[in-house]
């Protein structure tokens, strides 16, 4: 009987668990592809100063308004400790949600990193699905795809929609952009530092914090969609930002805030956003 030296095994093993991975990162890349072609998106790919951005989309051209999905982290994490090689989402939400509006115009944006050939992306380290995740960086290059729609496309005003901390770049965006004429979030992330202090977890020291921002988005028609089952994102988190949009012009309210009770965090909004994404919002003056 040959005897296997324990190290080689070892190796081995860890060969065939990286290849299973990759298979399944592969199969699910696949399977997110199809997805979207059944759902008549065209897969398109967007080159920024320092990404590749991976979006589905379908345009009228002569819509002047279009409405901007923006996926949520993705797998950025394995758990607590252990950073993921891919922050392709196992469960692509915001793009899901997309495939559930009727609009005429619709543009899913992945974020930086999502769906890509990491090989090929000179700057798509893990920093940025981690820390970095709402950097100055990441922000820049969706300024840069929305000015390359708006050039390729009679569009000039967005509505943006932003999932669990794809709600950190679409607040972020919003407060920047004066195109902006509508802002939704689906259990949002708009308090970076909340956030992590309630889960324990290393400060986003690299990211912008949307509700730093938060003041200049007073005069915003929003609706954030959070639930109380969600365990990830409490209602603490928007209640926080509201306050600080609020305070710019008490007379002015701009915001509303939706309970979906038959939601969680990644379960349920899909089902619930024929009805949600239907919901009209305007600001009102506060009499006193």
């Amino acid at each position: 009987m040959i005897r296997i030296p324990r190290i080689v095994s070892i190796l081995v093993f860890l060969s065939i668990i990286q290849l299973t991975a990759c298979n399944d990162l592969n199969t699910r890349k696949v399977s997110i592809a199809k997805f979207a072609e059944q759902n008549q998106f065209n897969e398109k790919f967007y080159s920024t100063s320092l990404f590749t951005v991976a979006s589905y989309q379908k345009v009228n051209e002569l819509d002047k308004q279009v409405t901007i999905y923006i996926e949520g982290d993705g797998k950025s994490w394995i758990n607590k400790r252990r950073v993921s090689n891919d922050p392709t989402p196992e469960n692509p939400i915001a793009l899901k949600l997309a495939a559930n509006d009727e609009s005429s115009s619709i543009i899913y944006l992945a974020r930086p990193c999502q769906y890509m050939n990491l090989e090929r992306e000179k700057y798509c380290s893990p920093i940025y699905w981690t820390t970095k995740r709402a950097s100055r960086e990441i922000i820049d290059s969706y300024h840069e795809i929305f000015e390359q729609i708006k050039m390729k496309t009679n569009i000039k005003t967005i509505r943006l929609v932003g999932y669990s901390g794809g709600g950190t770049i679409t607040a972020i965006l919003a407060a920047e952009r004066s195109d902006i004429f509508d802002l939704r979030t689906v259990a949002g992330n708009l308090d970076i530092d909340m956030f992590t202090k309630i889960h324990q977890v290393s400060p986003l020291a690299s990211s912008i914090n949307p509700i730093e921002l938060a003041n200049k988005l007073y005069n915003v028609p929003q609706i954030h969609f959070y639930s109380s089952n969600d365990k990830i994102i409490p209602l603490s988190i928007i209640k926080n930002y509201q306050t600080i949009v609020t305070k710019v012009e008490p007379g002015l309210d701009c915001i509303s805030i939706i309970d979906v009770k038959n939601a969680s965090h990644e379960f349920g909004w899909v089902e619930e956003w024929h009805e949600l994404h239907r919901l009209e919002n305007q600001c009102v003056t506060i009499q006193d």
